[in-house]
């Protein structure tokens, strides 16, 4: 989200159209007066002294709905985002549908979505930009203001989920809209301009979507208006900040160029970054800045030097600074690049106590490591695990240690992942987290039939979390509310528990019983989703002997399938002798061509099933990406002949479905 700017003059402008001198712009302009010096105190001190008649026209009416906008605006300044929310509740009901009346609740749309951002309830704040964007730019005559900052936050948004084309939309809409009406658009001089902002956010996209042509260009456009006009505090944090981000993208992409000429203009762009930064004012942006240069050091084996800059980084940084870990995961990172393994191993150590959550003092073997709240913490785990293997294939404490990390990972991730939305990075360390476990699952404790469930349970979140922010399909049959009550009821409960309000907290997970209820006799198939915790020994104690489950699931390109019958559950990892989606793609040419080739379809079956298949008469299918599209029954077996001709082949797309289908066939039995 854009840091929160009240754009005053406008509103105030607002408020004095059309109202002559009388008592009602007296309070205005007095509520005014003290909200613009900051006294938001005052402001509902007095708003709460009034008292208002039932609104009898649309002008007493749009009185009332400016008084709630100031008085949600001064709860929020106060920081009571709670109560901000209910105030522009408030503004979006009574506001009149004249155009004055229409930029009121867009205005209020937009702020309403800040105070959402600032109480977790991310997507629901997405959500309220992109309303606050449909009403405003409607209008004839909108708050450009706001306008073209709801598009840069839209695009920003857009940007962190991986919704990169709706993002570049928004950006190209809101520069347009900026250079159609900027003869219109009061100049602020303590805050960016509006092509700086939207520049800058398009360097942010394209840097996040890996496109070097519109990186470039977009940070000539922006070097285009710096060279025309000096910058103020904001514009030349901005230009700072885009100028680390193409230095970083050189970096992070440098194996698509030649390295020399990566590291380069990656030192470049960095130096030049730190150059053009206020200092003074912005030493975080310098830690910042001095890291990704460390991490040129290091990718360009530099590690004497690395390890110097990286001493300087955490000298820099205070106790209390979030970003510790990271520049300890670097040192060690650094000494993995040197094979000193225990210096390595010592730093690594020092970082996870310091992600550590717990009161106890972390024991040497992690075991009572307590998670923080911080879902990059899980990458860290996982990605430092992995380069410890990488580093030290055949050292045993390499693989002990990695492994713990591995768990931790988990921990960490389960921690947080309910909290966060749906994104490309959330699927990544979910899918580096379990890739992990299993590469090392003759080390760690963690049972076969404890990491299906694990998996089992989390992905079918990951799922809904998914389909939850695809607004097409979501809004295409289902209220918004269906996902959002349950949200604010809980929020209700910590709020009540903080004061320890039983009654309430009764009363409030009474509603949820009878909301729960009400779902799962409106909508079952979701309530099985979103209610439903999967448990591997319940699910084999509804099978039957004669039944088997074949649950695959690639991590990367690695693929594990898990043979689950009513006695067991066995994980093997396959290997294929090319890549495992190729093959799948060269048979289904061949199927779909009305050839048959039992030669492949032996070795597909060979391969994805290496398992026997003693007393089996029902085969489950459970399959993961390209294997949903392979159609298991024309695979050949032992006996030269289709599946279809030896087994019952059924297809879920997740064991809790098959697991609710199941229960429901038992009970009409």
């Amino acid at each position: 989200m854009l840091k929160k700017v009240f754009f005053i003059t406008f509103f105030y402008s607002l408020c004095s159209f059309g109202f002559q001198q009388n008592k009602n712009q007296k309070l205005i302009d007095y509520l005014n007066n003290l909200y613009n010096k900051g006294a938001y105190q005052k402001v509902l001190d007095s708003i709460n002294t009034q008292t208002f008649n039932v609104a009898k026209n649309s002008k007493d009416s749009l009185l009332q709905t400016k008084i709630h906008y100031l008085k949600a605006n001064s709860l929020y300044g106060l920081g009571k985002y709670k109560e901000s929310i209910f105030s522009y509740n408030n503004v979006i009901k009574f506001s009149t549908n004249n155009d004055e009346g229409k930029n009121l609740k867009g205005m209020a749309f937009f702020d309403r979505a800040f105070s959402e951002y600032y109480t977790e309830q991310y997507l629901i704040s997405y959500n309220s930009v992109k309303s606050a964007e449909a009403i405003l730019s409607k209008l004839k005559n909108p708050n450009y203001d706001y306008l073209i900052s709801i598009y840069a936050d839209v695009s920003s948004s857009a940007t962190g989920y991986g919704y990169f084309n709706e993002a570049e939309y928004y950006i190209k809409k809101g520069l347009d809209t900026y250079e159609k009406h900027k003869k219109h658009i009061q100049v602020d001089k303590n805050q960016a301009s509006k092509d700086v902002l939207l520049l800058y956010k398009s360097v942010v996209l394209y840097a996040a979507q890996g496109n070097e042509k519109k990186l470039i260009s977009s940070l000539t456009k922006l070097q285009k208006i710096r060279n025309q006009k000096q910058f103020n505090t904001k514009e030349t944090l901005m230009y700072a900040v885009s100028l680390n981000l193409v230095g970083d993208f050189y970096l992070n992409h440098r194996e698509k160029f030649n390295l020399k000429e990566a590291f380069f203009k990656a030192g470049n762009y960095l130096e030049k970054a730190l150059f053009v930064l206020d200092k003074k004012n912005n030493p975080e942006y310098v830690i910042q800045f001095k890291f990704n240069l460390v991490k040129k050091l290091r990718f360009s084996k530099n590690y004497k030097e690395a390890l110097l800059k990286n001493n300087e980084i955490l000298s820099l940084a205070s106790k209390d600074d979030s970003r510790i870990p990271f520049f300890l995961a670097q040192r060690g990172i650094v000494y993995l690049g040197q094979k000193d393994f225990n210096k390595a191993l010592e730093t690594f150590s020092k970082m996870i106590l310091s992600i550590h959550k717990g009161n106890q003092k972390l024991d040497k073997d992690f075991t009572n490591f307590k998670p923080s709240s911080a879902l990059n913490h899980t990458g860290l785990f996982v990605e430092i695990a992995d380069m410890i293997l990488e580093a030290f294939p055949k050292k045993e404490q390499a693989k002990e240690f990695a492994s713990k990390m591995y768990l931790m990972g988990l921990t960490q991730f389960k921690n947080v992942y309910s909290k966060e939305e749906f994104s490309e990075k959330l699927k990544d360390y979910y899918n580096l987290t379990f890739r992990g476990l299993l590469k090392t699952k003759e080390v760690h404790s963690l049972k076969t039939n404890e990491i299906i469930t694990e998996i089992e349970n989390i992905e079918n979140k990951l799922a809904w979390k998914n389909f939850l922010q695809n607004r097409t399909l979501s809004k295409s049959f289902l209220p918004d509310s269906l996902f959002t009550f349950e949200q604010k009821i809980r929020s209700q409960i910590v709020d009540a528990r903080k004061k320890n309000d039983t009654l309430l907290i009764i009363d409030l997970e009474k509603k949820i019983v009878e909301y729960r209820s009400k779902i799962e006799k409106k909508h079952p198939e979701i309530a099985t989703s979103l209610f439903s915790k999967f448990s591997i020994s319940e699910f084999q104690s509804i099978l039957k002997k004669e039944d088997v489950v074949l649950r695959y699931k690639f991590f990367e390109e690695d693929l594990y399938v898990f043979k689950i019958t009513n006695l067991e559950v066995i994980l093997k990892k396959i290997t294929f002798k090319k890549d495992a989606k190729t093959a799948v793609k060269e048979y289904l040419k061949i199927i779909k061509s009305i050839q048959e080739n039992k030669e492949i379809g032996a070795y597909l079956y060979t391969t994805l099933v290496p398992f026997k298949l003693n007393f089996a008469q029902n085969l489950y299918i459970i399959p993961d990406q390209i294997l949903h599209n392979l159609p298991f029954e024309t695979l050949v077996n032992t006996n030269k002949s289709y599946l279809i001709e030896s087994y019952n082949i059924s297809y879920a797309s997740h064991l809790i479905f098959l697991n609710q289908e199941k229960k429901e066939h038992k009970i009409l039995c």
